[in-house]
């Protein structure tokens, strides 16, 4: 739906849902003027408090201009009046306040009628010798269209053709116009004397493929059919009224005798099957794969000889290749690139690393297990979250039961103070310090324990439970040298 400013404008929809531009308002509210005027249809109330309104006009009329009352005039939903940009027998309209309809009228017209696209016939120039007999033959007027009298000038004629009411030419033309030009060939003109263009034989070896290549006909001359029987061939060639040949004849005939040589019949071209090299890691398994013999052509032992490889495939009697050639030879060349070693697989499952939540957050810690020659930790933490990968080094991989990731959101539960009543001592000056810094420390390997992979529960308690007997057992295990990751999350 498009919309249209207020001040007495409105969307117009078609029955059917098809949609329709509306112009600017023919005629806009005043003071006053609070109610439609009655045009062609009569003012008309609704009922119910319709959003929208079917209008209907006579068969044979189209509705052209309407108005439309919701509200009040103070309101800015007063009458509207709309012009219709493509009148149509129905039409759903709706005021552009989006309000009730309380009245409405409209004006029709006739429905306007498209006119018959029609094809006249062509008049007929007549251009005999001369000019005195040059005229055009005129058809005969019809209820559709009529002719004017032919026009002669200066060789020339012309014809004009038009429509009557209700009708029109194509492309919407009232009148078309025919316009002739007349020769002045004088009459009883001699025949003119042509040479017709000589077919072509065609002799080949045997007689299989003898023929007669004819040339096209002319608007001077015809040629007749090729005949050949028995080594000999003839066509006819005729001259079309107005002309002839020379010596004044209107036919002449061309003869031919072909030969009957034996044909020899030439080699088959074929094309053998390419074989395919096999360019491995290092040379020991090079090799060409050589497709089988055929009952046209053979192939030779493969040859490999430092990095390059050949291979002969020859034409059998009565068969060639392409360009004539009875042996053709596929060259390869190999490379050497060094053979890739498997990575090894590592046996050892990487040690869990542990993760020691405590309450609050100040004391939460991630313990990663010693790096081997063969893998190495690293952890990431990040807004609560640490994850610690073990990743394998070059040429190693793990196997397919080995856990290398682990994951574990730390809390942030608050600690439980206990207060503990002490007698009063000796007032003592101290002064603050700032707390150490997290610290990776060097890692014993002669040490290690095996601590079960993090699976990735959710259930908070067991958590808790988990990380406070880890705290307890791994006190004995930092002092033997584990390396630690502390982190403060906050």
């Amino acid at each position: 739906m498009k919309r249209f400013l207020a001040g007495g404008t409105a969307a117009l929809l078609l029955a059917g849902a098809a949609v329709f531009n509306v112009a600017l308002p023919a005629a806009a509210t005043g003071p006053g003027d609070q109610v439609c005027s009655g045009l062609d249809s009569g003012k008309i109330d609704t009922t119910g408090d319709p959003q929208s309104v079917v209008l209907k006009a006579p068969e044979g009329q189209v509705i052209v201009r309407y108005c439309v009352k919701a509200g009040s005039a103070q309101q800015g939903d007063g009458p509207v009046y709309v012009t219709v940009d493509a009148p149509a027998n129905q039409l759903t309209i709706t005021h552009p306040s989006g309000k009730a309809i309380s009245h409405y009228s409209f004006e029709y017209a006739p429905k306007p009628v498209e006119p018959v696209v029609i094809v006249p016939t062509v008049p007929t120039p007549v251009d005999e010798c001369g000019t005195a007999n040059d005229k055009i033959n005129v058809p005969d007027s019809t209820d559709k269209y009529f002719y004017s009298a032919p026009v002669y000038a200066d060789r020339k004629g012309s014809v004009t053709v038009t429509a009557k009411d209700g009708y029109v030419f194509e492309g919407g033309k009232t009148q078309l116009n025919y316009d002739f030009t007349f020769t002045n060939v004088p009459c009883e003109v001699p025949p003119t004397v042509v040479t017709p263009t000589v077919p072509t034989k065609v002799d080949e070896c045997g007689t299989a493929n003898d023929k007669i290549v004819v040339p096209a006909d002319t608007d001077k001359y015809t040629y007749g059919a090729p005949v050949i029987k028995d080594g000999k061939g003839s066509v006819t060639v005729t001259a079309k009224d107005g002309y002839v040949f020379e010596g004044g004849k209107t036919t002449l005939t061309f003869e031919f005798t072909f030969t009957n040589v034996p044909c020899e019949v030439p080699p088959t071209v074929v094309k053998p099957t390419v074989p395919t090299k096999v360019d491995e890691c290092g040379t020991a398994n090079d090799k060409i794969v050589v497709p089988a013999d055929t009952d046209k052509y053979t192939y030779g032992t493969p040859v490999i000889k430092d990095g390059e490889g050949s291979v002969t495939v020859t034409a059998k009697d009565g068969y060639v290749f392409e360009g004539g050639k009875t042996t053709l030879t596929y060259d390869f060349t190999f490379t050497n690139e060094a053979c890739e070693v498997p990575p090894t697989v590592i046996a050892q499952h990487p040690l869990a690393p542990v993760f020691l939540d405590k309450c609050g957050t100040a004391d939460d810690e991630v313990i990663l297990p010693e790096d081997t020659d063969e893998f190495y930790y690293q952890a990431d933490l990040e807004d609560g979250m640490a994850v610690v990968t073990v990743i394998a080094r070059d040429g190693y991989v793990f196997g397919d039961e080995a856990v290398t990731s682990w994951a574990h959101t730390f809390t942030d539960e608050p600690c439980t103070v206990q207060t503990v009543v002490t007698p009063p001592a000796p007032q003592v000056t101290v002064t603050p310090q700032a707390a150490p810094a997290p610290q990776v420390k060097a890692v014993d390997r002669s040490v290690e324990r095996e601590v079960l992979a993090y699976t990735g529960a959710d259930d908070a308690a067991t958590t808790r439970d988990a990380a406070i007997g880890g705290s307890l057992l791994l006190l004995g295990v930092l002092a033997l040298g584990f390396a630690r990751l502390r982190r403060q999350h906050r």
